[in-house]
């Protein structure tokens, strides 16, 4: 068969999240005097991790909002809610998301945020970087409450995936998922919709793991998959895919996690010999997937029905693109 080992993108790849995500986005929004935004907008803003989904949406509702509100609605709004927007310091360890969630890793930037756009003004005037950056933490915590309520209420596999991902299995592919996503939705959503299948690894968004496209996360799924790279990104940190101890760590002194991991590891613990980054594919719907395919040295597969489409995949340079899981499967697992 071509490949080995599959990483697979969570979001608008193997599960419909849409609804769910611009429901509890939109909820957010309106708690603070702003504007739903259509739900299929949110296919565009969807890839970023939580922090950059609510700074794209308030930016689309403002300019949404620009000729029917005023910024005294949303100041008013903000100003009622300020407890909310100023109890953020000393924050323990994240609760499970079937639980309110706290700030303490959504309010990690995903980015360097670009100066805001002349569109954010509203009628009456523009906001303060203060009040903006209060507006953006005051939203991002009533979504992480109300998504850990509704999380799972429409979100569900597209249809043909777990038989897809099953038949992988079976052959002998090992698959894992690699997400922007918060490692605890991340993992929660593998579980509760694919009780039955093994991962190699299910890893979501981490403080000390970059986002994609840094390869970061790909590349440590490839070790933990026993695959050898074609080029190895070093970082200075170890890093797990679970919660699990690493599974590479020995009495060597550290040269870096990636550096080490490669080098050490000639064989697996069972003898089993290292497989080539030739036989490993990485399968999403958008061009941040593609890039972190390229970064990483692997082979870049779209699906065309996850939220971005044929012609985004296309202009990223996927080396092939499926229709339907069938055709994704056939395409794996064909010599």
């Amino acid at each position: 068969m071509k490949y080995k080992g599959v990483i697979f993108d969570l979001d608008g790849t193997v599960l419909n999240t849409l609804l769910d995500l611009a429901d509890s986005v939109n909820y957010a929004l309106e708690q603070y005097g702003l504007q739903p935004i259509e739900t299929e907008s949110y296919r565009y803003m969807i890839g970023h991790g939580f922090a950059n989904l609510i700074e794209t949406s308030i930016s689309a509702s403002i300019r949404k909002m620009q000729t029917s509100e005023t910024a005294e609605t949303v100041l008013a709004r903000m100003e009622e809610k300020k407890p909310v927007l100023t109890d953020v310091a000393g924050i323990g360890e994240l609760p499970a998301p079937e639980e309110p969630v706290s700030l303490e890793e959504t309010l990690v930037p995903e980015h360097t945020p670009d100066p805001m756009p002349e569109e954010d003004v509203l009628p009456s005037g523009r906001m303060t970087e203060a009040e903006r950056a209060a507006l953006q933490r005051g939203v991002l915590e009533a979504f992480t409450e109300e998504y850990s309520r509704r999380y799972l209420r429409s979100t569900a596999p597209y249809p043909g995936i777990h038989a897809m991902l099953t038949h992988l299995a079976d052959a002998g592919v090992r698959i894992a998922v690699n997400s922007n996503k918060r490692d605890d939705y991340t993992k929660n959503l593998i579980s509760r919709n694919f009780p039955d299948l093994e991962w190699t690894c299910v890893l979501g968004g981490k403080e000390d793991i970059p986002k994609k496209p840094d390869p970061a996360g790909a590349l440590l799924i490839a070790g933990e998959m026993n695959f050898r790279p074609k080029t190895v990104k070093v970082q200075e940190k170890t890093r797990t895919c679970g919660a699990a101890a690493n599974p590479f760590e020995t009495e060597e002194p550290k040269k870096g996690f990636f550096a080490g991991l490669f080098s050490r590891r000639k064989e697996s613990e069972d003898g089993e010999k290292r497989l080539m980054f030739t036989e490993m594919a990485y399968v999403g719907d958008s061009d941040v997937d593609i890039q972190t395919a390229r970064n990483a040295g692997m082979a870049a597969i779209g699906v065309a029905w996850g939220f971005r489409g044929r012609q985004e995949l296309e202009d990223s340079g996927a080396d092939f693109i499926a229709e339907d899981p069938l055709q994704l499967e056939e395409y794996l697992l064909s010599e």
